[in-house]
């Protein structure tokens, strides 16, 4: 996750070193989606974990809008991680309590045409990712599947408009979405998950999102 901030902050300017860099922090991505399945599944209150999220959510509104927002007010400048992974845990809320296969669909249509409209970030792949990682827990070749199918036609598609588009105005967008393929090199990590509960560090690592966003913030003014 450090390395994915670091190198979408603007602090490195030059594609070669950043677009590497994105590669390995977006492997971030997919053990935050996993981590939340587990949390969601295991937690003794969701209404609690949710609260803390969107708490996180809430105070890094501003050191994320700092870092990453433009200069003109939007407030979609302020959606940072903590608020998508907040959406991630509603969205398997609301799946799990649907019971005909038609909702279900049109709740996976409606969420990913929200989060797409709102431009929360990482989405919508990022909810879609958490919600194959919990629909098809059970079914890993299933899963496996359908995150790397459809993070690989990502790269080809954002590889080959960059390509054969280099002044395509929206650039930022195509080279998020070659970063992305890093999300399927988080797998082998996944896969490697016992079950067992490890040591509780819950709070400081509550707490490192946004105190990485201050710390990103002081270091791009010091380089003003």
């Amino acid at each position: 996750m450090t390395i994915l901030n670091l190198a979408l902050s603007g602090i490195i300017k030059n594609y070669y070193i950043t677009i590497p860099m994105g590669i390995i922090g977006c492997m971030s991505i997919t053990i935050f989606a996993f981590l939340i399945t587990e949390g969601y599944r295991h937690t003794s209150s969701l209404n609690k974990y949710m609260l803390r999220v969107l708490f996180v959510a809430v105070i890094s509104a501003y050191p994320y809008q700092w870092v990453f927002g433009t200069a003109k007010f939007d407030p979609r400048n302020f959606f940072n991680s903590a608020l998508t992974a907040f959406i991630c845990l509603g969205s398997l809320y609301m799946y799990d309590r649907m019971k005909s296969k038609e909702t279900k669909i049109f709740f996976l249509v409606f969420i990913t045409s929200i989060s797409i409209i709102l431009s929360f970030e990482w989405a919508p792949f990022a909810i879609l990712l958490t919600l194959i990682l919990h629909i098809y827990k059970e079914k890993e070749k299933i899963m496996y599947f359908y995150i790397i199918t459809g993070y690989t036609v990502l790269f080809m598609v954002s590889l080959v408009t960059l390509l054969m588009n280099p002044e395509y105005s929206n650039e930022a967008e195509l080279v998020n979405g070659i970063r992305q393929i890093g999300c399927i090199f988080a797998l082998p990590l996944i896969k490697k998950y016992n079950g067992n509960l490890g040591r509780c560090f819950k709070w400081p690592l509550y707490f490192y999102y946004p105190i990485l966003l201050l710390t990103l913030f002081f270091i791009k003014n010091l380089l003003v």
